[in-house]
């Protein structure tokens, strides 16, 4: 309870946070979810909501891919390693992400994925 009462408020974090990302795509797996409840706190505090042209969604390629959409799945079909312990876990599932990324960049010009895989 200390730290929440001794917290930054939530538009000065959020604001720091929106500058920190500047013009750059954020990448998520399932990034509609996350992204509602992040365009929701933007505009609760009163800033900009985040464009859908600047996420890059790893679930919705799989859908474009017709491939299943679970983030071990994806991580099994382009042979990024997968301990299934730590799935879920923030810093882990970021980690597969980039992993997934990684190997996209290696399949596609980036053109296609920029602007085929966004929400």
């Amino acid at each position: 309870l200390k730290d929440i009462e001794q917290a930054r408020p939530a538009q000065a974090v959020l604001n720091d946070f929106v500058n920190f990302c500047g013009n750059r795509t954020l990448i998520a797996h399932n990034a509609k979810y996350d992204f509602e409840i992040f365009n929701y706190n933007l505009i609760r505090n009163g800033l900009k909501p985040y464009g859908n042209d600047r996420v890059f969604c790893t679930f919705r390629h799989a859908q474009t891919q017709l491939l299943p959409g679970k983030l071990s799945a994806l991580a099994a079909r382009y042979k990024v390693p997968l301990e299934s312990s730590q799935l879920h876990r923030a810093l882990y599932d970021v980690k597969l992400i980039l992993g997934i990324l990684g190997q996209l960049m290696k399949l596609h010009e980036p053109k296609e994925l920029q602007y085929s895989l966004i929400l």
